[in-house]
């Protein structure tokens, strides 16, 4: 199971998709490190500036394994239409759970543990 937070998503997808890996979890995923700097620099040339992006999104696409994706809906530094971007990415097996009113560091209060639990057990977490 590889399991990545925030900015260690993008290494998690990384892994994921070029290693046999059983599981993936991601809370709180973007779709690129640019896509999010653009949101705090946005007159900045992001795409000069950075050399690696960490493109989770083109590689989306290569992870077989099963994905979890957990978002608070209320996420103050990724926003979670990012992380919706990134669960169309991927083309294996996946769930996406928003977490209602969940900022970026408090989703074990809003039932993220749960979601993970019922995601290791094999079971389909309700969609929020």
């Amino acid at each position: 199971v590889v399991f990545g937070e925030s900015l260690g998503t993008g290494v998690a997808v990384a892994l994921a998709a070029t290693r046999p890996v059983g599981r993936l979890i991601l809370q709180a995923p973007y779709t690129s490190t640019a896509d999010v700097a653009r949101i705090a620099y946005p007159f900045a040339p992001i795409g000069l500036l950075m050399k690696d992006q960490f493109r989770s999104d083109l590689r989306a696409p290569d992870v077989t394994a099963p994905v979890l994706i957990l978002h608070g809906t209320q996420d103050s530094v990724i926003p979670i239409a990012f992380g919706e971007a990134l669960f169309a990415a991927f083309r294996s097996d996946k769930r996406l759970v928003r977490l209602q009113g969940g900022d970026h560091e408090d989703l074990d209060d809003f039932g993220a543990l749960d979601a993970v639990r019922d995601f290791l057990a094999g079971a389909r977490p309700a969609a929020e």
